[in-house]
């Protein structure tokens, strides 16, 4: 205030880092969702998802409404789970959400 500059430095990793703090750690197997024929032609397509071995999975579907228009469960999914879901028979976009016990992934799919 008088004259005086005085400048610091904190290292907030090195603060966060300190007994007691929490820390995000991604899992190492986290979902990995491919769409195949992203934009699609047909009213169904072909989903792949990787990270969910032995995990129950619920695939759901919704129009850009947010209106249900499919949605299929998978008790104990493989290392490499393949499905086929079923879009609606309109053009436009669709919103498919992934999700197993302690994960969710949401994918744009779009319909032409």
């Amino acid at each position: 205030q008088s004259g005086v500059m005085v400048s610091y430095v904190f290292d907030f990793a090195a603060f966060c880092a300190g007994q007691g703090s929490r820390q995000g750690v991604e899992s190492a197997d986290a979902l990995q969702v491919t769409v195949f024929g992203n934009p699609a032609q047909s009213e169904t397509v072909e989903v792949e998802v990787r990270g969910a071995g032995g995990q129950s999975l619920q695939l759901n579907v919704l129009s850009a409404k947010g209106t249900s228009v499919s949605g299929l469960s998978v008790n104990r999914a493989g290392a490499i789970e393949r499905q086929r879901v079923r879009l609606g028979s309109e053009a436009g976009v669709y919103l498919l959400t992934i999700s197993s016990g302690t994960q969710r992934q949401t994918v744009k799919i779009v319909r032409q």
